[in-house]
């Protein structure tokens, strides 16, 4: 029953990111993985496939993360610790898409919880992750503009201290996602979920 409301939930924010974002004006934002990562979670869960669940816990716990702390940094001391969330407290920021933004602190946290319940993951899921990426990153460019920048794919506005603009941006920020994020996380969850769950 609670696996059946958790995919629900999503399947609500997902549905509720696209009215937002069409009614605010900006339907490239659908695009942005966080507000679409939601459907495969929704589906994942409601199928009970670990896989797909843990494809998206790949590539979503470390930006969600990092998300969240930059946030509550600015909420706690009136400071950016990267600066990744300063577009939620500009002047006029929409409430409809600041309150939708805050499904980042949930969705990691549900996926967790769901993959525990259905099964564990194996080291193979990264593959799963990486067709993901390629598929957003080809729709990104297909239905979006640079002056959006949806998933990051033009320019580099999500790795603070590294330079905006760098030579060959879409496949190092491919490789970065994938070396740095996709992999470590994988591991991690195969490990982690092996030493709680075992051989079940």
């Amino acid at each position: 029953m609670l696996l059946t409301i958790l995919s629900l939930l999503n399947l609500f924010f997902g549905i509720v990111s696209i009215i937002v974002f069409i009614k605010t004006g900006v339907p490239a934002y659908i695009f942005w993985f966080c507000n679409h990562q939601s459907f495969v979670y929704a589906l994942a869960i409601w199928k009970r496939n670990p896989r797909w669940i843990t494809a998206e816990l790949n590539l979503g716990i470390i930006p969600q993360l990092l998300w969240g702390i930059d946030y509550l940094g600015y909420v706690l001391t009136g400071k950016f610790i990267w600066g990744i969330t300063e577009y939620m407290f500009v002047e006029n920021y929409a409430a409809s898409t600041y309150y939708i933004s805050l499904q980042h602190f949930v969705l990691a946290p549900m996926a967790i919880y769901a993959l525990y319940k259905i099964g564990k993951p194996t080291m193979k899921d990264w593959r799963l992750t990486v067709f993901h990426i390629f598929i957003m990153v080809a729709l990104t460019f297909a239905f979006t503009t640079a002056d959006y920048n949806v998933n990051c794919a033009y320019k580099n506005d999500c790795v603070p201290y590294l330079p905006e603009n760098i030579p060959f941006w879409p496949i190092v920020w491919t490789a970065i996602v994938v070396f740095v994020i996709v992999l470590p996380t994988n591991l991690v969850l195969y490990v982690l979920y092996k030493k709680v769950l075992g051989d079940q």
